[in-house]
């Protein structure tokens, strides 16, 4: 399994040569101190006036799961909102 730490440095790397990027992705978690819960996020690559890059996620929405709403919202700051959210694996052919 890969730690949020190991994305971030994926998602640092591969936007390093990026005029323009937005990133998607899902996010399981099936343990957690707030119980098991779902997590989707879109965002584009932005740079401040000094050069700087990073991310704007203007919304991080989760499964009904109201501790891992409020402990992202009210604790983090993060802009998290309730979605029904369904993953279906596919097999490749």
């Amino acid at each position: 399994m890969h730690s949020d730490s190991d994305s971030a440095l994926k998602l640092s790397r591969a936007s390093q040569n990026c005029e323009a990027c937005e990133l998607v992705g899902v996010a399981s978690y099936p343990s957690s101190t707030v119980g098991p819960y779902l997590e989707c996020y879109s965002g584009i690559q932005v740079r401040d006036p000094g050069g700087e890059t990073g991310f704007y996620i203007p919304y991080i929405y989760v499964t009904t799961n109201d501790a891992a709403l409020a402990s992202g919202r009210e604790v983090l700051g993060a802009p998290k909102k309730l979605a029904h959210i369904t993953l279906i694996r596919e097999k490749v052919a």
